[in-house]
């Protein structure tokens, strides 16, 4: 009998041991669909390259305010950038993307009318996209003379 007892308190320990460790799993499986700020910022950048419309609903259309002074602000502001592209677009290649609290900061290679180098900083709240700051500089070839030193 004390052998019956032993194994049925056994069974009922490993059962709720694995009851418990299913609904971490699904709290876990869950919480890795929703995109991290970082996630949805290299999305949007990427969106240059893809045609996904998407990433557009990160942006925060009553507030987001775009600190580059030759693009306006909102969603008319990025959207006039975007039709303004040339044949084919422009291209976008995030090398480093970094999070920290309600930013995220991104080394990206783009190619608006050029090749360009450009360090962004965007600013969320409650998820979505509210400011963007951008310095964009040409990519000019290595000065050779430099180099012979």
């Amino acid at each position: 009998m004390r052998i019956f007892m032993f194994a049925s308190i056994l069974f009922m320990g490993v059962f709720f041991t694995q009851c418990q460790g299913q609904n971490n799993l699904i709290t876990k499986n869950k919480s890795s669909m929703e995109l991290s700020n970082k996630e949805k910022v290299v999305a949007l950048l990427n969106s240059f390259n893809t045609g996904d419309k998407t990433p557009i609903s990160y942006i925060n259309p009553n507030k987001y305010i775009q600190h580059n002074l030759a693009v306006g602000d909102g969603l008319a502001g990025f959207g006039a950038v975007i039709q303004n592209a040339p044949e084919g677009g422009f291209k976008a290649n995030v090398v480093r993307a970094f999070e920290d609290g309600d930013l995220v900061f991104t080394h990206t290679e783009y190619d608006f009318f050029g090749p360009k180098a450009a360090f962004d900083v965007f600013r969320f709240e409650d998820g979505l996209i509210v400011e963007h700051w951008d310095n964009m500089v040409h990519v000019t070839p290595p000065n050779l003379m430099e180099q012979q030193k």
